[in-house]
């Protein structure tokens, strides 16, 4: 476990040629399917927007995977590990020993071309097993990733590599029998739960919702039926996610590389995970429109740098057009049922912000006594990140 990669930022899980074809409408396997090679012409821009800002009209747009949602959130009771104190576990592991472990499975995640979605059940798993069972050392930590990892895999990729497979990347440590006696003792901890509420599948959901909530609200106050989503101008004003264009795909890989490098820390399971991707999805499209300097808002007459052109409005209507979605989608009714969770994600998206630039163990990264910066090895995971990027 002494070669670590630096931090899962730009997992593109189970991503080759062969996938580009998958049908977006699986929601929770539509993972990282995003990135076109194509380029764009620019065009003009479209029809003045001025009249967008006042969208409030609920009947323009309804969440078309609610019952998912809401069953996912019911879920979260079930499956939700407890709030404690991280010095606090029933065992030896320690914040620190987690986030390790953590890097270790990404990295045969990436070896495997395994899913981003087993690697997030992994550790839903992980966080409820290291709060249950008294018997985790120091010597079988490593081995409880593994069979993690493994019931991870069989409930969700279609190829299963054999547990030796497994085994191997401990080294040879073990043996298959103490492997599926850990495997039974796990599946009975877990009380044979094994399809958890993670955030990845929330935060996938939500900004697929996002996606068709703007597109309908642009649609109907531009009066046109139908919008080019290929067009650069048109994906630069319209802050989408899941559309199949660079723009969009560069947004989800900077959202996911956040709630990745967050799941490092496990205090983040002081939030439940629906109220954690409200959080990260409020900042990070509020985000995206300061970026884009609000010209979604904008009438196309208005300069950049018209003093005239009051940004303050267009802060206050991106944050209550925010608020508005997530209440139908997530049940958040004000922005004080947030402010933890964004309080906690902040520092991450600077880090992740920095990252592409910068080495790990250059970066005074606000949790480094978690990340341990200072032993990571940076250059195992840029090699996987670059390999998964060009799938």
């Amino acid at each position: 476990m002494d070669e670590m990669i630096t931090n899962p930022l730009e997992i593109r899980m189970d991503l080759d040629k062969g996938q580009c074809e998958f049908p977006y409408q699986n929601i929770e396997k539509a993972i990282n399917l995003l990135l076109c090679d194509e380029t764009f012409d620019l065009s003009p821009d479209l029809l003045s927007n001025e009249n967008f800002q006042e969208s409030k009209q609920p009947e323009l747009w309804s969440p078309q995977y609610e019952n998912f949602i809401i069953e996912e959130q019911r879920k979260e009771h079930f499956y939700h590990p407890p709030i404690i104190n991280t010095q606090q576990f029933p065992n030896v592991v320690t914040n620190h020993m987690r986030a390790i472990l953590i890097d270790w499975i990404v990295k045969i995640c990436a070896d495997q071309n395994f899913k981003r979605e087993t690697l997030h059940n992994s550790i839903s798993h992980l966080d409820r097993i290291i709060c249950k069972d008294p018997e985790i050392t120091t010597a079988n930590f490593q081995l409880y990733g593994l069979v993690i990892l493994y019931l991870s895999a069989k409930t969700i990729e279609a190829r299963v590599p054999e547990i030796s497979i497994f085994i191997m990347y401990a080294e040879d440590l073990y043996n298959v029998a103490w492997f599926k006696k850990i495997e039974l003792r796990i599946l009975r901890l877990l009380e044979w739960k094994l399809y958890p509420p993670t955030r990845l599948n929330i935060l996938t959901c939500i900004l697929k919702e996002w996606d068709s909530f703007i597109i309908k609200n642009y649609q109907a106050y531009n009066f046109v039926n139908a919008i080019d989503l290929e067009n650069q101008e048109v994906s630069k004003k319209l802050i989408i996610f899941m559309e199949n264009n660079k723009i969009s795909f560069k947004r989800y890989l900077k959202t996911m590389q956040v709630l990745d490098i967050a799941s490092l820390d496990y205090r983040i399971n002081r939030f439940s995970p629906s109220n954690f991707v409200a959080g990260l999805v409020y900042i990070m499209i509020f985000k995206f429109f300061e970026e884009s300097n609000y010209r979604l808002f904008k009438d196309s007459s208005i300069s950049e740098n018209d003093p005239n052109d009051y940004i303050y409005d267009y802060q206050e209507h991106c944050g209550n057009m925010i608020l508005s979605f997530l209440e139908k989608t997530l049940a958040i009714t004000s922005m004080s049922m947030l402010e933890e969770p964004l309080s906690f994600i902040q520092p991450y998206i600077r880090m992740a912000q920095r990252l592409p630039k910068f080495d790990l163990n250059k970066i005074n990264a606000p949790f480094n006594e978690i990340l341990s910066i200072q032993t990571m090895n940076s250059t195992a995971f840029r090699s996987y990140s670059h390999a998964q990027s060009n799938n």
